[in-house]
Formats: C-alpha cells, structure tokens, sequence
C-alpha cells in the first residue's frame, strides 16, 4: 500500500500516512519478531518425491502425519493437540475432491492398520476399531454460507488427553466389548460425533481470509500456490498462538515445472518471501466492478447516512432526490473522479441512476410496504428492496453476502461426441498452429499437456527448512 498524503488545509501543512520509518523491521504494518520459546513461528518443510504419482505421496505424507501426531499426543498431551487437526490446503476443488475421497478410503485404512504392523517404527494407534472412521471436516464453496459458523466452531474442539490418546481409546472399546458381552450399559461412553474434535480440515483458498483457529498447528499444502500473497496468508492459518508453534508441510508435484523451481530454491524463497509478494493490479470503477458493488455500498451510506433514514420502514419514504441523497451521492463521484477521472465518474453517475430508478419502480409498484430488508410483521408483510445473490439472475438491487458471492459459477457446454477437438463443430475453416505441413511432423512430447494426476512425485527426495 503506497502512502497516502494527507493535506491539512487549515495549517497548510502536508503529513504522509503511515509515517516514515527508520527501521525495517518495524514498520506501521507489521513488526518483525525474533524467533524464540516465546515466539516459536513457524517452521516449513518441503516434500518433493521424485518418480512417485502425487496421489501415492498425498495418501503417504498424510498417514505419517496423522499417525505422528496421535504419537505426540499420547506421549506429551494437551500441548500436542495443535498436531493432532491436519489442515489440507489444495489450489482448486477438484484437487481437494481427491484428497477427500482418499481420506474416506486410503488413508483411513492406512492409519487403521498401523496397529497390526509389527517393528520398532509402528507409531501409536489413530484408530482402535475396525470400523473407525477419521472425523473430517471441510472449508469450501462445497458447504452453504450457513454452515461455515458450525464447522469453525467444531474445529475449535480440541482433544482431549483423558480420551482420545491411544490407551484411553483402547479402554474405551474394551468396556463397550464387556458391556456387551454381559448384557449391561456400559460405565462409561466415548465422546459423541457430533462433539468429537476434527482429525482432517480440508480447505481451498477460503481458508486465506476470515478463519482464524488458534488451534491449528499442522498444515499439508499440495501443491505451490498461484501466487507467493495466497501462499503467505493460508500457511499462516497455523501457529497463530506463540504458544502453538506451526509446522507448514508443503508437498511439490515433480512433474510441474513451477513447483520443481519452488522446491530447488525451497530455503531462500521462504526465508525471503515476503519480497517476494507479487504486485497486485487492481482496476476500480469499472463497469463490471459498479454492477456488483454498487447497489450495498450506495445504500448502506444512504441509510447510515442520518437517523430519519436508518429504519427498515424508511426505505419506503426516503427522498432518493433530496439534499441527503445529493450529498452521499456527490460523495461518490467525487472519489471515483479522484481515482479514474471523468470516465469512472461517467461510469458510476450512470449506475446510480439506474439504481435509483429501479429504487423508484419497485417503491411504485410494490403492494405492500417496502423495506431495505424484507420482513413480517403482525399485520402486515414488508418488502425487501435488497435481495441477497442466491445464484439466480444478478439485478440492480442484488447484493453479495460475501465475496464469494460476486460471481455466480459458468457452466461449458461443448458440442460434438468423443474426441471433439477432432471434429470441431460449425463450418469454420480449417485451422493449426503453424503451417500446414507441419500438422504430420507434430512431436507428440511438445504436444502433450502434463497433469498432475499422469505423473506424480516419492516418499524420498531432498528436504528443505525455512523459519518465520
């Protein structure tokens, strides 16, 4: 963020805002803290496993850190519990899909049998029953808005030492087997699902912003992220509480060229990335930015505005003409003449007209009372003005409950059967890369696209720490 100057026309005087500072490492941002038992941070490991798909390495990784942290867990306790939650970050839905189906099969049965294995390197049991399931919880697009405030209170359950280490657990399923066995209720039951605390949290790019579980200590990224900024924000989910320090396990795909790079470089990128932030280009006061933000920030200054126009009610008698609606909306144009000139400020004059006729239409036609938010009342039924973005049709007056709600998701239809790139549909003329008699010399290697899933990284490779 660029400081901004700040003018003081009383005084004359010019102040430049956040202030200039002497030391780098304390700036009006952030400030840098050294690494020690009160400030632990977090630590980063690189996984890269060369020659092995990256599926056989998910479902390897995973199960030695869900088994290592019950290991913890039953040798330390309550201070071992950020270990014991593994958040999974993945890059695109689809990615996590995988992993969750995994987890219900591979690795849940991996982590099942780790009780019979025999040798010194058998860790402590995860689960002591044949039909156990991990309790896996997931932060994507894939749950509702509604219940995104249960499940980050379910993750702030932790585990407790009296229960749910290994022995405990063993006991546990021994008294059920008595009971049973003598026909009686048994002295003591385990902790019921709906309170037992989550062994997986799988999450995509929602995790950057709004989750802050001071628990989480133990984090799985498959994958580099898009950009280093993403990166940052969704390591740091984890070792929050000085007390909890983190450990980031970032797992690279070999066949990707990108994460080979970040892998070859593992110790210098992270103990330099925050330089490494890309720069951010942001283009506001465009058409497309008005149609979606428009419609919340105009009426939510209109009605904070005064009192008279703050009530539900007062949507119905507002004067979308009067001095107050002249002064928020000149408000507005100034500041989008500031930033884009005469063009933003065309382009923001002609939404709020329209927002502001289709105010006027639906105050005309509607029946009943007209509020900003649509409610029922004793005798009478009110109108909503607003309507929240429920993937329908996005109108003048739609309003966005979050920023996931900005873009409705696009569905591709693709004509032809089979192969269709080889049977390309319409009438067009024929097309290729180069010239034409270079379609039959094609080498199918430059062709070829590589997928994660064709190729995948071993449990072995070169491994590489960083500090924060």
């Amino acid at each position: 963020m660029p400081p901004t100057r700040c003018s003081a026309s009383s005084a004359g005087k010019v102040a430049v805002f956040p202030p200039q500072v002497l030391d780098v490492g304390d700036t009006f941002f952030s400030r840098q803290v050294g690494l020690s038992r009160e400030n632990p941070g977090r630590r980063y490991l690189g996984v890269c496993a060369h020659g092995t798909r990256l599926k056989a390495a998910e479902i390897r990784v995973a199960e030695i850190l869900l088994l290592a942290g019950q290991q913890l867990f039953d040798d330390y306790g309550k201070p071992a519990d950020p270990y014991m939650t593994l958040v999974g970050y993945f890059n695109a839905t689809r990615e996590l899909a995988g992993m969750r189906r995994y987890m219900d099969d591979d690795i849940t049965t991996r982590v099942r049998s780790n009780g019979s294995r025999k040798g010194q390197d058998t860790l402590a049991d995860r689960i002591v029953s044949r039909s156990g399931m991990l309790s896996i919880q997931e932060l994507t697009s894939r749950i509702s808005s509604a219940d995104i405030g249960a499940a980050l209170k379910r993750l702030e359950t932790g585990f407790d030492p009296e229960r749910d280490t290994s022995v405990r657990r063993r006991a546990f399923l021994r008294e059920y087997a008595t009971a049973v066995k003598e026909k009686r209720e048994p002295r003591a039951s385990m902790t019921p699902m709906v309170r037992q605390a989550v062994d997986v949290a799988l999450a995509t790019s929602m995790l950057q912003v709004g989750v802050d579980v001071s628990r989480f200590g133990l984090m799985l990224v498959v994958g580099q992220p898009k950009n280093t900024a993403e990166y940052i924000q969704a390591s740091s989910r984890v070792g929050r509480d000085a007390k909890r320090p983190g450990l980031v396990v970032t797992l690279y795909n070999w066949a990707r060229p990108r994460d080979l790079a970040h892998y070859e470089n593992f110790e210098h990128y992270h103990a330099t990335f925050y330089r490494q932030v890309e720069a951010l280009s942001v283009t506001p006061f465009t058409r497309r930015a008005l149609d979606r933000g428009v419609a919340a920030a105009y009426v939510a200054a209109l009605r904070q505005a005064a009192y008279d126009t703050s009530r539900n009610l007062d949507a119905q008698v507002i004067d979308l003409d009067g001095p107050l609606a002249a002064e928020v909306e000149r408000r507005f144009l100034d500041r989008a003449e500031r930033v884009g000139q005469e063009r933003a400020r065309a382009y923001l004059s002609e939404r709020l007209d329209r927002l502001k006729d289709e105010w006027r239409r639906k105050r005309d036609e509607s029946s009943a009372a007209l509020g900003y938010r649509r409610e029922k009342r004793k005798n009478t039924i009110v109108s909503g003005l607003l309507r929240r973005a429920d993937g329908s049709q996005w109108t003048e007056l739609t309003v966005g409950m979050s920023m996931r709600e900005t873009e409705n998701e696009i569905n591709l239809l693709l004509p032809g059967g089979g192969a269709f790139l080889d049977e390309p549909a319409g009438a067009g003329p024929d097309w290729n890369f180069g010239a034409a008699e270079a379609d039959n010399d094609t080498d199918p290697d430059d062709a070829a696209v590589v997928d994660s899933d064709e190729y995948g990284s071993t449990t072995t490779g070169r491994a590489g720490k960083g500090q924060r």
